[in-house]
């Protein structure tokens, strides 16, 4: 448990910029001796780490005493104890107050699934409470504190947040939700007010946290979006998808392995193409473990919202602008191409604005699109024309083996009209804009959705 104590004392102090008593308004703990009114972070950090009661410590800091009292319960550190424990030390410290509200059933949301038996038990058993003393005194026009204290009683009121949509995160006592839930859907009672104890914390705060948190109830299916549902593939079980990895990872390396033996090199070019689009199929399956990890949480942290998301997955915008942005940038993109008698074809957005997670297997994985800081993810589209291809063969600008595409700056050499283009969206959108050609034409147009346009105009 040591070690736990240690790992959160880490975290805890990583979120104050200065460890100023004079500043911070926050008391020190009591083992840290000082008559000066400013330590440094690593003097505070290196006296509270070395003595021996750090749970103690944690608790007579002001307004931790509830977190410190959760570290009984957890046996085993991972990193979803870590988010909670984060997430529990946000909502408890940054709110601006807390009040009883009674809020309607069916905006209660649930932060994690009850699914173990002892729990499962105990949601029957307050339940079967709610039911029997609703069979006495009648149906309440709400279910206050007193009949939860009367029925399904804890240490304290259900705890939760109100999100960006308006509904209610339960952050504790999700298993008197649950409760209420299925006593509910006995009485058909969807939207009877609960009282419960709303925290007032500004939510983009913690809803990266509050996301990642809910990994294990989006694997109920419960609050899954049709959105989610594609980018997490619902249709394939958690082991068929690491078999999926594992067998393609092994095909890809036969592929790789019978290269080396072509005698023809446009059969090794044949075997190298193969092996580099199972590259991209291993790339993208393990972007769906991502998601299934973190659902949208490294999304939210950049700022992203959940309708930016849902616009990406069914191509409809890319991330990184808005609708009218982008219906203004396929025109002139399209213009531009056909100005410079680039006329049949397809062209297409590409890279991580349409994925937020990179597909390329040459980069890390977990690569995605940022919106944050001074490295702001590209705006790529692709140009799929064989007339502009030859052109580009024509004026000596050549690929090499592994690249497959003529780059951006040859693009703009030869072609006058897109050099402004960039240009100009790159100052508008405030990130860097490129296009690329390809030896190619698209035959299944359809899986792109509003992300292609055809170079006919058509």
């Amino acid at each position: 448990m040591r070690i736990v104590h240690l790992l959160v004392t880490f975290l805890l102090f990583l979120q104050f910029t200065s460890c100023s008593t004079t500043n911070s308004g926050l008391r020190l703990p009591a083992s840290v001796k000082t008559t000066s009114t400013e330590l440094s972070c690593k003097e505070v950090s290196t006296n509270f780490i070395q003595v021996d009661s750090a749970n103690t410590e944690l608790a007579n800091i002001s307004g931790l005493k509830y977190l410190t009292q959760k570290f009984s319960e957890i046996k085993h550190i991972d990193k979803s104890n870590l988010v909670a424990i984060l997430l529990r030390y946000r909502l408890v410290t940054q709110n601006n107050g807390k009040r009883v509200v009674d809020i309607p059933l069916s905006k209660l949301k649930a932060i994690h699934p009850i699914n173990r038996g002892a729990s499962l038990e105990k949601t029957k058993a307050r339940a079967a409470s709610l039911a029997q003393y609703t069979s006495k005194e009648g149906i309440p026009d709400v279910i206050t504190t007193d009949i939860q204290e009367a029925t399904i009683k804890s240490r304290m009121l259900m705890r939760a947040v109100k999100t960006d949509d308006g509904n209610y995160i339960v952050f504790d006592g999700n298993g008197r939700l649950f409760a209420l839930r299925e006593f509910a859907e006995q009485e058909k009672l969807a939207n009877i007010p609960i009282s419960i104890e709303l925290y007032d914390i500004e939510y983009s705060k913690i809803k990266h946290l509050i996301e990642i948190r809910r990994k294990h109830l989006y694997e109920t299916g419960e609050d899954v979006t049709d959105a989610k549902k594609i980018l997490y593939k619902s249709h394939i079980s958690d082991t068929e998808l690491s078999d999926m990895i594992e067998e393609l990872s092994s095909q890809r390396k036969k592929y790789s392995a019978l290269n080396r033996f072509m005698a023809k090199s446009e059969d090794a070019k044949a075997m190298k193409s193969l092996a580099n689009e199972l590259d991209v199929k291993v790339r993208q399956l393990q972007n769906v473990k991502l998601w299934r990890e973190f659902g949208y949480g490294p999304a939210y942290k950049q700022g992203i919202t959940e309708e930016q998301i849902d616009l990406m997955v069914n191509k409809k915008v890319p991330l990184g602008m808005n609708l009218e942005q982008f219906k203004q940038m396929k025109a002139e993109l399209l213009q531009a191409l056909n100005a410079e008698k680039v006329e049949n074809g397809n062209f297409i957005v590409d890279g991580t604005s349409t994925t937020f997670y990179s597909n390329n297997p040459t980069k890390s994985l977990g690569k995605a699109f940022t919106v944050k800081g001074m490295l702001k993810s590209d705006i790529d589209f692709k140009v799929f024309s064989p007339a502009m291809a030859q052109r580009m063969r024509e004026a000596n600008y050549k690929w090499n083996s592994h690249e497959e595409y003529f780059k951006s700056r040859w693009m703009e050499s030869e072609f006058a009209a897109l050099k402004e283009f960039n240009q100009k969206w790159s100052k508008i959108l405030g990130r860097k804009v490129t296009v690329i050609g390809v030896d190619k034409e698209i035959v299944e147009t359809d899986q792109y959705g509003d992300f292609i346009v055809n170079l006919s105009g058509q």
